[in-house]
């Protein structure tokens, strides 16, 4: 199975992306040999010297770890052109120096499972409109390898697309494609829905209820019913107010105006400022 690193490095310095959904999918190859797990390391040094507008994405992944470095709903200093910073997911493939052209594959299709999922999640599919690739929006080779190992970009295009619509036939998640792929089964798991609302089922029909689940590095809260709950407040027994966003996602390191009232939520999501206004 791969490691999943849910690290947000950044803290949304590049600012919140514009739309809840996002217009395009990136593909990069990065132009080194460093493992998901170095570049963990060498991006915190960046951000925490502050060089993070020298560039970095959403995820940098191998066939064995898949690091997030910066929340999907954030925007990433990736793509070197302004209006598809504002709309993209970005993806590394790692190890572009250093790895075999086999284990280079390997890598590339973990980053489109992992495009699968995240288009599973915003309900969307892959087309020839929303993948994209590096050097369509900045002048660069990026994906320099990724377009020679498939013998062009609009055959590299077809192959992430077909790719992506396999992975999405058998799975929401990466762990659902890859338990699948090793034979364990076609259950499908994730997020569901029906006229009420959103739920989260696991693979073995089961769902969370009256509680937070951490869900592809976001954290979001199910009520007695097991519906997801967004748009609206909840305080837990210890008197913590948490804003639920919309899409369910919880508020957390911003400030943000709700009901004309300004309401800063700190790292691990709490309300810290008072606003007996909205107690009910």
């Amino acid at each position: 199975m791969v490691k999943i690193i849910n690290d947000s490095i950044f803290k949304g310095i590049a600012g919140k992306r514009p739309t809840t959904k996002p217009t395009y999918f990136v593909l990069h190859n990065d132009a080194g040999a460093m493992t998901p797990e170095s570049y963990r390391g060498w991006l915190r040094g960046r951000y925490n010297s502050g060089e993070s507008d020298k560039g970095f994405a959403h995820y940098y992944i191998n066939r064995d770890t898949i690091l997030r470095a910066e929340d999907t709903y954030n925007r990433a200093w990736a793509c070197g052109n302004p209006r598809y910073n504002n709309n993209s997911i970005s993806y590394e493939v790692c190890e572009q120096l250093k790895v075999s052209d086999a284990e280079f594959i390997e890598n590339e299709n973990m980053v489109l499972r992992q495009m699968a999922e995240d288009m599973a999640f915003y309900e969307m599919t892959p087309n020839p409109t929303n993948i994209k690739f590096h050097r369509e929006m900045s002048s660069t080779s990026c994906p320099k390898r990724s377009v020679e190992l498939h013998g062009g970009l609009e055959n590299l295009r077809n192959y992430v697309i077909k790719q992506i619509a396999y992975y999405q036939s058998i799975g929401t998640t990466v762990e659902e494609m890859l338990k699948y792929e090793n034979g364990g089964g076609s259950v499908k798991n994730g997020w569901q829905k029906n006229d009420t609302g959103w739920w989260y089922e696991s693979s073995d029909g089961t769902y969370p209820k009256n509680s937070w689940k951490e869900i592809n590095g976001n954290w979001f809260r199910f009520n007695a019913d097991g519906y997801m709950l967004e748009n609206q407040w909840y305080r837990d027994d210890k008197d913590n107010w948490y804003w639920l966003k919309k899409g369910g996602y919880m508020a957390k390191s911003e400030t943000l105006t709700i009901g004309g009232k300004q309401c800063y939520f700190n790292d691990w999501g709490a309300l810290a400022t008072e606003i007996k206004h909205y107690r009910k």
